[in-house]
């Protein structure tokens, strides 16, 4: 049995649109790894149980699909013989590369029967591709053969290994290799670690790009969200969700923060509340977008990022990212 292994439903439909294939050949995975905690995968229901707290604690909502839609991907996996794997340049589906073959390992099958189509993009290309969510179904055409090589899948198991460690400093090192084997994985955890703390903001990616749309003027919070949600600091290779920015903009209002870096203005129902409430920024959140005050300093932190937890009660856990390295603290 063939399965093709794909990202997304929305992208998964409109690739079965482009090969006119039934349904059932599709196994469609539906969480996004670059966000929140990776455990090994040696316990699969540890792995989903801590996945799915995580987006329990950051959509503010939550029915349980993602439980059940992460075990229906392994058991597709389980049942077929030979794969088709889609992939963008984005860090989600670079990511989700490396966390496949670690449960490919897992469930005793072997990689080499998986035919990688992966979508590149060419030097100076005016709008990149990050997800292949971006595409039509005809623009599937554009996804490349990949033949890998050993090595490959060696760096891959490596770069998953390294990601669910505690210590980060070996991602840092993949980072830093001078010749990868898979230059689009590198550029795309380069990118990944903005997810740090910045060393003289304090602020995430996601905060940073949350906080530079805001002004003194209350603007609608979707608006906010829409904005970061094109953030040029994601170098092309962080596609951030709505809800989950909608959530760190809730964290650092007076809802949440001590020191707020925005007011939050209006009721709070479900995680689509965006619609319906507004913010501005507070005095001191514009002195930690200028990097004069430290978020982390002022508010503390407590987050997963892949293996590591980064928590300002625990000063032997505090990294920062700074020019392109982390930095502890």
């Amino acid at each position: 049995m063939h399965k093709h292994i794909i990202s997304g439903l929305s992208t998964a439909a409109y690739l079965r649109r482009y090969l006119k294939e039934p349904l059932e050949n599709f196994a469609v995975f539906e969480d996004s790894l670059v966000l929140g905690s990776l455990p090994p995968l040696a316990d699969i229901d540890k792995f989903i149980l801590a996945r799915n707290e995580f987006w329990q604690n950051h959509l503010s909502e939550d029915d349980g699909f993602l439980t059940y839609s992460l075990r229906e991907f392994i058991e597709q996996i389980k049942k077929a013989d030979d794969f088709t794997l889609w992939l963008s340049p984005g860090a989600h589906d670079q990511i989700f590369w490396a966390w496949l073959v670690s449960l490919f390992d897992l469930l005793n099958k072997d990689f080499k029967t998986v035919k990688v189509k992966h979508l590149f993009n060419n030097e100076g290309q005016k709008f990149p591709y990050i997800t292949l969510a971006e595409l039509n179904p005809e623009d599937f055409a554009k996804c490349q053969d990949f033949a890998f090589e050993d090595a490959q899948i060696d760096f891959l198991r490596n770069t998953y290994s390294a990601l669910q460690s505690s210590d980060p400093t070996s991602l840092v090192k993949i980072c830093d290799l001078d010749i990868c084997p898979l230059p689009e994985l590198q550029k795309s955890m380069k990118a990944y670690l903005k997810l740090y703390p910045d060393l003289k903001s304090g602020l995430t990616i996601c905060q940073k790009a949350l906080l530079s749309e805001c002004s003194e003027r209350q603007l609608k919070s979707a608006r906010i969200v829409g904005g970061a949600m094109m953030y040029e600091g994601y170098e092309n290779r962080l596609a951030i969700g709505d809800r989950f920015l909608f959530q760190n903009l809730i964290n650092m209002s007076q809802l949440h923060s001590e020191k707020p870096l925005v007011n939050f203005v209006g009721t709070l129902k479900s995680a689509y509340s965006m619609r319906s409430t507004e913010v501005s920024i507070t005095e001191i959140g514009k002195k930690v977008l200028a990097g004069e005050e430290n978020n982390v300093f002022l508010n503390g932190i407590d987050m997963h990022i892949a293996g590591v937890h980064i928590n300002s009660k625990n000063a032997d856990s505090l990294w920062f990212y700074n020019n392109g390295t982390l930095v502890s603290k």
